[in-house]
């Protein structure tokens, strides 16, 4: 069953997201990554994090925070290392938002 999500978001993470080089039409790409992680969440304990609501907040803007203190992040393809990556954060929302990052998770 396929989740709204823009339903979860409130206008103040579309204004972050969009403010940290994310166009908020890109938004239903992460669906299967969110049902996958809670998923393996029951498995593997990735985290405490699974309400799509705090998903968005805690998760993906926390991870596109990035971009607001290294713009090119967002934009320049360039190599990028994350130690202690856990279920996939910042790495992945960073990947979505910036597929020409060459991404190593560890």
């Amino acid at each position: 069953m396929a989740i709204d999500y823009i339903a979860y978001m409130d206008q103040q993470v579309m204004e972050f997201m969009e403010r940290c080089g994310v166009g908020i039409e890109r938004v239903e790409v992460l669906e299967t990554f969110y049902r996958d992680l809670v998923a393996a969440n029951r498995d593997f304990n990735l985290t405490r994090i699974t309400e799509p609501e705090d998903f968005w907040v805690r998760h993906v803007a926390d991870s596109l925070s990035i971009g607001i203190v290294i713009p090119e992040i967002m934009t320049v393809e360039m190599r990028v290392f994350d130690v202690g990556c856990g279920g996939g954060f910042p790495i992945i929302p960073l990947a979505w938002a910036n597929p020409s990052l060459q991404i190593t998770g560890l």
